[in-house]
């Protein structure tokens, strides 16, 4: 393992409901020996990137996305009941930044919260399918021009988990490349404190 690399070099990307928090639990898990540390994640539009930064943005299929977002609308406290009205509404309404949210890891029935807010999105006057659409392409064509940014599917992650592995394994540690990766076990995911 490439000792210069630490959490905080490594900046997610990804729409809500993407997959963020498991892919930063297997990159913890296989990079960092499971010591729990706090990501850099963002689910909006990053505009600049730096270069002493690793960025990954993780992309989901957009039906599957949305679904879990509408399935967690409780979690942000909308009071939509149908799928129709929920992609119709705007972003900004869909976070309320007065609501604390965290990241959840559950290992062995223990839950453990870090509180990461929840006003990301006050000024996204944008319903969430538009959104998913700008963010995909934006940060599709910033990984066209830079090296240091790798889209990563969620979907491929869960169908060729070792195959997608070595390719964020190349990318964060190219001079150190495992044999073998391991899945997490434990449930990790968005909660509203």
């Amino acid at each position: 393992m490439q000792k210069s690399l630490k959490h905080d070099d490594i900046v997610l990307l990804g729409y809500p409901r993407s997959g963020n928090n498991y892919l930063w639990a297997l990159i913890v898990k296989n990079f960092f020996a499971g010591e729990f540390k706090h990501a850099v994640s963002y689910h909006l539009i990053l505009d600049e990137f730096r270069r002493d930064k690793k960025y990954i943005c993780v992309v989901r299929n957009i039906h599957d996305a949305l679904r879990s977002f509408f399935t967690a609308r409780y979690m942000f406290r909308l009071n939509i009941h149908t799928f129709s009205r929920f992609a119709a509404t705007s972003m900004k309404e869909v976070f309320d930044p007065d609501v604390g949210a965290a990241v959840r890891v559950t290992r062995g029935g223990e839950s453990e919260a870090r509180y990461t807010g929840s006003d990301n999105f006050v000024n996204a006057d944008m319903t969430p399918i538009e959104f998913y659409a700008l963010h995909y392409v934006h940060h599709l064509s910033a990984a066209m021009r830079m090296k240091n940014l790798l889209m990563v599917s969620y979907d491929r992650l869960l169908r060729e988990f070792d195959q997608e592995m070595r390719r964020i394994n190349r990318f964060l540690t190219p001079t150190c490349t495992k044999n073998s990766y391991e899945n997490i076990e434990e449930t990790v995911g968005y909660i509203i404190l």
